[in-house]
């Protein structure tokens, strides 16, 4: 009977012990989700792109494309790459720096030369941003060649 006891008690405490360690998980788990860079969790993100945008708004073959965008960053920035996709046969160039607008933080620019693409084409483009602490976000933005 005694060891019964004895063997109850180690498995109380076994038990325990266990769920103690799932505690502790999830409680780290919830503060890296709460320092999450990407705002995950903590509602201040880090990295946030707040415009994309194209102009002109319709482009023909014969304009040159000038996409923005704005971004607001707590740690340096990286990296701030644009690449471009023909929606109809999937193919998408190489991914390009965008060059940041002197005097105004946070903004970069990037021109794509008119006669890229043809008179009917979809356009989608896509901007990648990455800081010094790991941190990334995208956008998209699309258009119709006219």
């Amino acid at each position: 009977m005694r060891r019964l006891v004895i063997l109850g008690i180690i498995l109380i405490l076994i038990s325990s012990m266990l769920i103690a360690g799932c505690v502790f998980e999830e409680e780290k788990k919830k503060e890296k989700d709460d320092d999450d860079d990407n705002g995950n969790g903590n509602g201040s993100p880090a990295l946030n792109i707040t415009e994309l945008k194209h102009e002109p708004a319709n482009p023909t073959e014969t304009d040159d494309v000038i996409v923005t965008v704005k971004i607001v960053a707590d740690n340096a920035l990286v990296s701030v790459q644009i690449f471009f996709c023909d929606e109809g046969s999937g193919i998408c160039t190489a991914s390009e720096d965008m060059t940041p607008v002197t005097g105004v933080e946070g903004s970069y620019t990037y021109t794509l030369a008119a006669g890229t693409y043809t008179s009917g084409t979809k356009v989608k483009y896509s901007v990648l941003v990455s800081d010094s602490e790991g941190n990334n976000e995208d956008g998209e933005g699309k258009y119709t060649v006219q």
